[in-house]
């Protein structure tokens, strides 16, 4: 029997603006002011101004469980949504996934599931949701055993990795604390969406 296709999505950086929504909490909760809009490395001390990554890890963990904010997070850019509806329109019979780092804590899961339904109503088949610092690996290799994983998109180097690794293909979407790898070739790297729409499309034709 033929597996169904499935694409899984990240959600932070790629359907939600967490960074952005992260950065005005901090200034408007903590009266922490980050040194830009957003940051330009995966570590998020120097920008945040913060000595040490523990205190970085207390704020994300005190955001993510216990602010309202966190669940009214905005799309990562409006047209994210008319690109989500497109593909879900398109591609009616994949399984479309969200597999998030959130964390389980507090009111986070609660707030994430409502979040991603408000802002992306009906296009989500199945929502996952793992710790902060664990690993996709766990989530990726359930999903291969049911469907046929075609690729998941992702903002962070160590997930796309990861993926490559299960046979699944990367597309990283572009953000400034990503662009160091903008010239790798074992996953595709893509400046917009338009670009992850075309790679999806293409690896969806594949077999058909």
């Amino acid at each position: 029997m033929t597996k169904r296709k499935a694409i899984v999505f990240d959600v932070d950086e790629i359907l939600f603006d967490h960074l952005g929504g992260f950065r005005d909490w901090l200034k408007k909760k903590h009266d922490l002011i980050c040194k830009s809009d957003y940051p330009t490395e995966y570590d998020l001390t120097e920008w945040m101004g913060v000595d040490e990554q523990k205190e970085v890890v207390k704020y994300l963990k005190e955001f993510n469980e216990t602010s309202w904010e966190f669940g009214v997070l905005k799309p990562q850019s409006e047209s994210v949504i008319s690109f989500m509806f497109a593909l879900r329109h398109t591609f009616p019979d994949a399984v479309f996934v969200a597999l998030t780092k959130s964390g389980t804590m507090g009111h986070g899961e609660v707030l994430r599931r409502a979040n991603l339904e408000h802002v992306y109503p009906n296009v989500l088949d199945e929502v996952h949701i793992v710790e902060m610092y664990e690993s996709k690996r766990g989530v990726l290799h359930k999903l291969q055993a049911k469907y046929d994983v075609v690729a998941l998109v992702d903002d962070y180097i160590e997930n796309i990795e990861t993926a490559v690794g299960m046979g699944i293909r990367g597309i990283m979407l572009n953000c400034p604390h990503n662009a160091q790898y903008s010239n790798r070739e074992d996953f595709h790297y893509a400046e917009n969406w338009p670009s992850i729409i075309h790679e999806i499309c293409t690896l969806m034709s594949k077999g058909e």
